[in-house]
Parts: structure tokens; C-alpha cells; sequence
């Protein structure tokens, strides 16, 4: 599926935001992937996805905006110590469910330590 802006699938709307940063919202939930400094966020996020450190994609002022207080955050575990709250970390072939929301890390090339989530 290739999104150049934005547009709705079987219920859920993706939303690109910046570089590789989305916004998904799906069941009343909104989730965020690899938010960044210029992307243009509108709602509080449930989840956060964040697949590596590399600031473009993990931009720490960003995600302490959309976070609220039951926020969950999945990242690598490089990612730990830069962000607070609720964080969960995984590794490639790991697999969880959270808010009712499937998610497996697997790896991606673009750096030794970055995992991508489908």
C-alpha cells in the first residue's frame, strides 16, 4: 500500500504526518509512528510506536505531547532512557497485544538496532 497523504481503509485512517512518522486511528484508538519534529500531530495518542533512536524518528518533544496519562509507548530498548511513562520495549520476531492492537517487531535495514512493527 503506498499512502502520500492521507486516506481511510476498511475503517481506519492512516494519516501521514513526516518523513516516516503516521498517524493511525483505528476503533476509537489513535497511534503514532516514529513521530518527529515536523510532523503535525492533532489528538492524544493510546500507543506510540517508535522504531528507532535516530531523532527522526523518535523526536522526545513530540511524543511527550500526544502522550496523556494511560499513553503506551513501544520502542527499543535504546529508547528506554530517553522517554518516560508507560514504556514497553521489543525485539525483533516479538510479538504483543496492546489495546487490542496486534504488534510484531521484525528487522528493518536502515541501522543494526531498528526494528519495524506490522
Amino acid at each position: 500500500m503506498i499512502i502520500k497523504d492521507s486516506g481511510t481503509y476498511g475503517g481506519t485512517t492512516i494519516k501521514l504526518l513526516a518523513h516516516a512518522g503516521f498517524q493511525i486511528k483505528t476503533r476509537n484508538k489513535v497511534v503514532y509512528i516514529d513521530l518527529e519534529e515536523h510532523g503535525k500531530t492533532s489528538e492524544k495518542a493510546d500507543l506510540i510506536l517508535v522504531t528507532h533512536s535516530h531523532p527522526d524518528h523518535s523526536d522526545l518533544s513530540k511524543i511527550k505531547m500526544v502522550c496523556k496519562k494511560d499513553t503506551i509507548v513501544i520502542a527499543p530498548t535504546d529508547c528506554v532512557s530517553k522517554i518516560s511513562g508507560n514504556i514497553k520495549t521489543l525485539k525483533p520476531g516479538e510479538e504483543t497485544t496492546v489495546i487490542g492492537i496486534s504488534i510484531k517487531a521484525i528487522d528493518a535495514d536502515n541501522h543494526p538496532i531498528v526494528t519495524t512493527f506490522i
